[in-house]
């Protein structure tokens, strides 16, 4: 039987998007929270958590967490890259 982190693995790619506490880990391990984020750019903390989760894709949000992270937004979200590739 696959172990739980395995399954949401799956999941996430069968929606494509990133597994939900990929993004929040890796602020964790840098010691940022997702309040943190939300109190730097005046947003709801539910903002927040709604682009860390892939519900939303709001650019300033995902423009703030790919700064605290140190890392390209295509990398924390490949398919936005993609998308715009396409267009």
């Amino acid at each position: 039987m696959a172990n739980y982190s395995s399954m949401i693995m799956q999941t996430s790619k069968i929606k494509g998007r990133r597994p939900k506490s990929d993004i929040g880990l890796r602020l964790q391990e840098k010691g940022i929270s997702q309040l943190d984020i939300a109190n730097m750019l005046k947003v709801k903390p539910a903002s927040v958590h709604n682009v860390v989760s892939g519900k939303k894709r709001t650019p300033r949000i995902r423009q703030a967490i790919s700064f605290a992270l140190g890392l390209p937004e295509s990398e924390i979200w490949p398919e936005t890259l993609s998308k715009r590739r396409r267009s």
